[in-house]
């Protein structure tokens, strides 16, 4: 394992609630010492409730998303007659030999095929494997969901580790089609990214459609520790750390951010 794998394996783990188990774990190694052990159990306990509140989750998630404005409200775009791009979002194992679509890439494929089959417009599937063992996403998510798969024209690109090593091919693909504009299909959380990606290779991105529940929360619900808003933090934190990870390895420029999502 070389050292940037190293780094990238140890920001993923400090992720909520990771870095609340680190500072707990330490004031308990730190237990001699008392008032040190209480600031860092009292600090681990404090970034955990936080961190589980729904409201700060989905509020962090939901600035990313505003990033990349949905199709629905580009008022004065014919977004509509653009393909969709759909990064997966995982597989699981289910312990048999056999291999499943996540929840995320059901939901983002599921939404992509939805849309793609009422405006009559193709479908880019595009995700490889994150490590030798796995198999190829996107064919994973044909093979499972094949009945779905047929309502729309596909595209599939079983190509990429990660969100930013599938652009390129994806790209290519589209140029070679000829196009150069499309709309993405993926959670709110990893909108931002996935069009900051394609903008890095060429394409232009119309807005993103709607994928999965909503989630929004009111009232107690809303500020409530749970697993629901831990999740929610988490899966935000990782986009803005991804991000800035992209920006310092030359992945992606601002302009890429600032740009995604603009009408043009």
């Amino acid at each position: 394992m070389n050292g940037l794998a190293i780094i990238e394996g140890t920001v993923i783990w400090l992720l909520p609630p990771g870095l609340s188990i680190a500072l707990g774990v330490l004031g308990l190694v730190l237990w001699r010492w008392q008032k040190l052990s209480r600031f860092f159990l009292a600090l681990a306990t404090a970034l955990l409730i936080i961190s589980s509140i729904p409201g700060l989750g989905l509020w962090l998630e939901a600035r990313l998303g505003d990033r990349v404005p949905l199709v629905a409200s580009n008022a004065g775009t014919d977004a509509a007659s653009y393909p969709v791009v759909v990064p997966t979002g995982g597989i699981y194992s289910d312990g048999q030999g056999g291999w499943w679509p996540g929840q995320a890439t059901v939901e983002r494929f599921a939404a992509a095929l939805t849309y793609a089959e009422a405006h009559q417009v193709p479908v880019i599937l595009a995700g490889g494997s994150p490590r030798p063992d796995v198999p190829l996403e996107a064919p994973v998510t044909i093979g499972r969901m094949q009945a779905d798969s047929n309502r729309a024209e596909l595209i599939v690109v079983p190509a990429g580790r990660t969100t930013h090593e599938s652009a390129a091919p994806v790209a290519e693909r589209l140029k070679r089609r000829g196009i150069d504009r499309v709309v993405v299909a993926t959670h709110a959380s990893h909108s931002l990214r996935t069009s900051a990606v394609l903008r890095n290779q060429g394409i232009e991105i119309a807005g993103r459609i709607p994928v999965g529940p909503d989630q929004e929360r009111d009232g107690l619900a809303l500020w409530s520790p749970s697993l629901v808003g831990l999740y929610a933090t988490r899966r935000a934190v990782y986009e803005f750390v991804a991000l800035a990870w992209y920006l310092l390895r030359g992945y992606l420029n601002w302009s890429d951010l600032a740009s995604s999502g603009a009408s043009p």
